[in-house]
């Protein structure tokens, strides 16, 4: 996310993409390493984000933007802090599409769901994906997705964990789950359904 760093597209008003293959992204000032959006309402089709890399989001940075997935692949991303596949802080809609093999420094190895941000996802696959927190001691960093804030609605989507080959890759990693901070209406499709308190905030 430096000088010289940008995204393969960087969008601030309202637009439509449409059966593309983006790869090696490299990030608008360190964020979306394929694909930045900061406005609008975006609407994605048939279109991949693969092997793209930024501080946050290493495939797609969503803010202040209402952005719809439909049969799109986010895979083989890497964030060096949040979010491998995907940072939203907007709203986010994403049908019949994959995020996969995505990796991240902190939390949120496939989606990092920040403060501000909704997301609505519904048969798509969630697998492979893998967060990384240094910190020794801390867990539940969200390889599939983690929530800091805002709330995300998941249906029909297997959050599927990733494969370690070998004990040392274990170490410091969580492979795919969500892990929730204040986020409220959570389903998973093949996996238990979080409890939640009185004020409907999901524990995991």
């Amino acid at each position: 996310g430096g000088a010289g760093s940008f995204s393969i597209f960087s969008i601030a008003k309202n637009a439509t993409l449409k059966s593309l293959e983006l790869t090696d992204g490299t990030g608008t000032t360190g964020k979306g390493g394929d694909v930045y959006i900061n406005g609008g309402t975006v609407v994605i089709e048939d279109t991949s984000m693969t092997s793209g890399s930024a501080a946050f989001g290493g495939g797609l940075y969503v803010t202040a933007a209402n952005v719809t997935l439909t049969r799109c692949t986010v895979s083989d991303n890497t964030a060096t802090t949040h979010g491998g596949g995907i940072y939203s802080l907007g709203t986010l809609t994403m049908t019949n599409s994959t995020i996969s093999g995505n990796t991240a420094a902190n939390s949120g190895g496939g989606c990092y769901l920040s403060t501000g941000g909704v997301a609505t996802i519904d048969n798509s696959t969630i697998t492979a994906n893998r967060a990384k927190f240094d910190n020794a001691g801390v867990t539940d960093s969200g390889g599939g997705i983690y929530m800091g804030g805002g709330s995300v609605s998941v249906s029909h989507t297997p959050v599927s964990p990733a494969a370690w080959p070998s004990a040392s890759q274990r170490l410091n990693a969580t492979p795919d789950r969500m892990t929730s901070g204040s986020s409220t209406h959570v389903w998973m499709c093949g996996s238990k359904p979080p409890k939640t308190g009185r004020r409907g905030r999901a524990r995991m």
